[in-house]
């Protein structure tokens, strides 16, 4: 019978690597995932602020219509333009034009385009 001195030191020296491998590499994947939590976190509130943002602006619309286009929180984008027309049917209305301010609300998050809403405000004829 031959003897093998030390070959258990060399298995338990292989078996302690692909142990401390695996730890790291447990550790790596914990670490990606509180990260991606933590910018998920980041990207949501973003979103329900400009949600907030938009809808609060809608409400002060909805009561107010007067409001002016400074106390709107979106960026003027520009104007819309759309004529309501009676159906087929109802030959009593008029043709109605109509022309709305249209506003952006916009969360971006780094390299990706986050949330946006617009909203139209109905201007003065």
């Amino acid at each position: 019978m031959t003897k093998h001195s030390g070959s258990l030191l060399v298995e338990v020296l292989i078996s302690i690597t692909i142990f401390i491998i695996g730890l790291m590499a447990l550790i790596g994947a914990i670490t990606y995932s509180v990260g991606s939590i933590v910018k998920s976190r980041e990207d949501i509130s973003g979103d329900m602020e400009i949600t907030n943002m938009t809808e609060r602006d809608a409400m002060r619309l909805t009561i107010s219509p007067d409001i002016g286009a400074i106390e709107l929180s979106g960026t003027p984008s520009g104007t819309v333009a759309a004529t309501l027309a009676p159906q087929s049917g109802d030959k009593d209305l008029k043709v109605i034009p109509l022309t709305c301010g249209l506003y952006l609300y916009e969360y971006e998050s780094g390299k990706r385009r986050g949330t946006a809403f617009y909203l139209l405000q109905r201007e003065k004829p």
